[in-house]
Order: structure tokens, then C-alpha cells, then sequence
């Protein structure tokens, strides 16, 4: 039989034996709806009350309500976005790339519909974000009056996404919002 190499898991990650193994007991034993009155539900809900404690932590987030456990990536995504969206709701501009998750399309296409403005940023043969597109003078994706940075080179972009809370006093990206939905585990942060 020939050796799998597996490149998706981006999509799809094998479980951790470590993850695995903590969530055994979850699984066989404790396996009652942590919601639930009985008093079967109390150790699967005393376990999620550990977990989203220990992740608050790991973050560092000032309290453990902002801490909210998903079933999937998607499910994962769009919450994140209807969170900015419903909290901004003054801004109805959305950037976003044309090789984003279906997901994330069909919801700003929802979007489209509620009367958002929706771009979508091409990327080039290697998969990188075609920066200029947002730089470009005949294009209108972000008029001059929505431009809330300083003119760089296209390597420089990002460095200021980077480096924005680095400069508190600098107010170049006061209205500026970003959903980065990039880290797929705690060594990507």
C-alpha cells in the first residue's frame, strides 16, 4: 500500500492523541448534554466551564464569556463575522478574497443582498493577495475618503496590519475592522 501524504488539514485535522485521550471520558462515559438540569449533565458541564477557563487564559481575554466553543470552522466563521457586522453596524463596506471558504461567500453574499457593499480581492498563480487591486486608482474599492492608511509598497501592507497595535497614539486605522479566521491552532498565534 502506498504512504498517504495528506495536505488538507486545513479542512480536516487527525486528532491530537493527547485531545483524544482527554476527551475520552466525554465520549464513553460523561457523554450527557452539558445544558442539561440532571445531575448526569454536571461533569461534562463542569468540564466545559474548565476548558473555556483555561482558554480564556491561554488567550489572555478579560473574561471567559468571550470565550465561545464551536462545532466547525464554518460555524467558527460566521459567527466571528455576524459578531463584527453586528457590532459595527454603521460599516457596510466588507473586503474579502474571491478564494475564501464557501462558507464565508454565501454569507457575504447574504450580505450583498442586505444591501453591503461586497469586494472581493483576486489573488495571483501563488495564491497571494493581489494588494494592488486595493491600490489601484481606477478602481473604487476603497475611495479616497475610506482610506485610512498611508500609502506603502505592497511587502510594507502588511508590517502596518501587523504592527497597528504596536502605535496607540496612531489613529491611521481607528475604523478599520479585520475578521482573520487564519489560525488554525495556538502555535499560529
Amino acid at each position: 500500500m502506498e504512504k498517504m501524504i495528506y495536505l488538507d488539514n486545513n479542512a480536516t485535522t487527525k486528532v491530537d492523541e493527547q485531545v483524544l485521550e482527554a476527551m475520552m471520558p466525554y465520549f464513553k462515559e460523561e457523554y450527557a448534554n452539558p445544558s442539561s438540569m440532571y445531575d448526569f449533565a454536571k461533569k461534562s458541564s463542569d468540564a466545559i466551564k474548565v476548558a473555556r477557563k483555561q482558554v480564556q487564559e491561554f488567550l489572555g481575554a478579560s473574561s471567559d464569556k468571550e470565550i465561545i466553543f464551536t462545532s466547525c470552522g464554518s460555524e467558527s466563521a460566521n459567527t466571528a463575522i455576524k459578531g463584527v457586522l453586528a457590532n459595527n453596524r454603521t460599516k457596510r463596506h466588507i473586503i474579502t478574497t474571491a478564494v475564501e471558504h464557501p462558507c464565508v461567500l454565501n454569507l457575504y453574499q447574504a450580505y450583498e443582498k442586505q444591501g453591503y457593499k461586497v469586494d472581493y480581492i483576486g489573488v495571483n498563480s501563488n495564491g497571494e493577495l493581489n494588494i494592488k487591486e486595493l491600490e489601484d486608482e481606477d478602481d473604487d474599492i476603497i475611495p479616497e475618503e475610506e482610506k485610512d492608511y498611508e500609502e506603502n509598497e505592497e511587502s510594507d501592507y502588511y508590517d502596518d496590519i501587523d504592527d497597528m497595535d504596536d502605535d496607540k497614539e496612531d489613529d491611521d486605522y481607528k475604523d478599520l475592522v479585520i475578521v482573520d479566521e487564519g489560525y488554525e491552532d495556538e502555535s499560529d498565534l
